[in-house]
């Protein structure tokens, strides 16, 4: 049983003694000296809710697309145009403009 709780724990450490800095944080850090940090979420202006709004009431509408096109796309990332969307064109690019607004804000 013990030997269980064991194995993860040594995969842990071997795994964190073998850890390589990321190519983009490579010269930022001393190594050993510990940073202060902040936990944060970047947030997009409010303004942007009434698109979001209209982009779930589409998607109520035919969920099974909806589901199999956001599948194909990258997470994180607003989804590319499409009519399918409830979205003019003009709307979607507003959309963008807001979603690129978007700032940190730290989680207290």
């Amino acid at each position: 049983m013990k030997f269980h709780a064991l194995l993860p724990a040594a995969l842990l450490v071997l795994a964190a003694a073998h850890a390589q800095v990321p190519k983009p944080f490579e010269g930022l850090f001393e190594k050993d000296v510990p940073v202060r940090g902040q936990i944060g979420v970047p947030m997009p202006p409010p303004e942007i809710n009434k698109y979001i709004a209209k982009v779930e009431a589409a998607a109520e509408k035919d969920v099974k697309w909806f589901k199999e096109y956001a599948s194909q796309q990258k997470t994180n990332a607003p989804l590319p145009y499409h009519e399918k969307l409830g979205l003019t064109k003009e709307e979607y690019d507003e959309y963008l403009d807001l979603w690129r607004k978007r700032e940190f804000k730290p989680i207290t």
